[in-house]
Parts: C-alpha cells; structure tokens; sequence
C-alpha cells in the first residue's frame, strides 16, 4: 500500500527547485575546473549553454496552463462548466481578501489560470476586481489548495492597479 505524502505544496516544488539548483552548480563547478584545463573546446561550450538554458528554465513546468484569457491558442477551454470553476475559485479568493481589507471587492474577469497536484490540488489564478461602488479595476494573484473536502486560501495580494 502506498502512502502519499502530506507536505504542503509549497514545500514540494521548493524541494524539487533546491535538488535540481544544488546539481545546476555542482555540474557548473565542474564545468569551471575543465574549462581551465581545456579552453576553446566545443563540447564544454555546448555544455556551458546547456546549463544555462537549464538555469533559465522556469521550474514551474509542473504547473498546467488550464485558461489564459490573453492567448490566441486553441487549448483555450470553450467549456462553461471550466469558466464557472474558476469564476467561483476567484470569487472565494476575493471573499478572502474583503475580509482582511474594508473594502468589497468583487470578480470582473479572470486573466490566467494554472494548477498543480500535491496530495490535492493547487490552483493559481491572475484575475481583476472591482471596488464596491468605484470601476477602477484592480489585478489580483492568488494560490488556493483544494484537499477532499477542504478549500485553503493561500495568498491573495494586488500585483497591479
């Protein structure tokens, strides 16, 4: 019988990020040590850019693109039930952050929405809000985890007015 881990997803990607930056700079120590001994060699160069675009590489490749409104791709989801989903996740994440602030806010669109699995589910959504009573909209980040039977709000915070 398997038993799955209960870390905090947080703490998964953040190990995997840790591993893989900890082999990154022990290949570059590596790669440092020859290139003393063989200057102009090409196989080291390829090597060299290698690691390099490995260090570019976003690591949140694990993360699944679900919607993103500024997209011109076909993967873009048509489905209602996807577009109320997310409605709905960025409508608890706003409820959220009304309660920590004095102002209501509520959801005028949803920009991107990506997620990832750890012992449950984690969605990240960009999205714009509104103040109660004003049309200056406001953009917004928020990670929400879904375990059975239980929805946590990460974070919320304001990326852009």
């Amino acid at each position: 019988m398997k038993v799955k881990s209960k870390c905090p997803p947080e703490q998964k990607k953040n190990v995997k990020y840790t591993e893989t930056k900890k082999r990154i700079n022990k290949i570059r120590r590596q790669l440092e040590k020859l290139e003393d001994i063989f200057k102009e060699n090409k196989r080291i160069n390829k090597i060299c850019k290698q690691i390099n675009k490995l260090e570019e590489k976003d690591f949140c490749e694990t993360y699944t693109l679900i919607y993103d409104r500024d997209s011109t791709a076909k993967e873009n989801p048509t489905n209602p039930k996807i577009m109320r989903d997310l409605d709905e996740a960025a409508r608890i994440a706003i409820g959220y952050f009304s309660k920590t602030c004095s102002i209501r806010y509520y959801v005028a669109d949803v920009i991107r929405a990506t997620k990832y699995m750890c012992s449950g589910r984690v969605l990240c959504l960009t999205f714009t809000a509104k103040p109660q009573g004003s049309e200056k909209v406001q953009t917004f980040k928020t990670e929400i985890y879904y375990e059975t039977g239980q929805t946590e709000v990460k974070y919320v915070q304001v990326v852009a007015t």
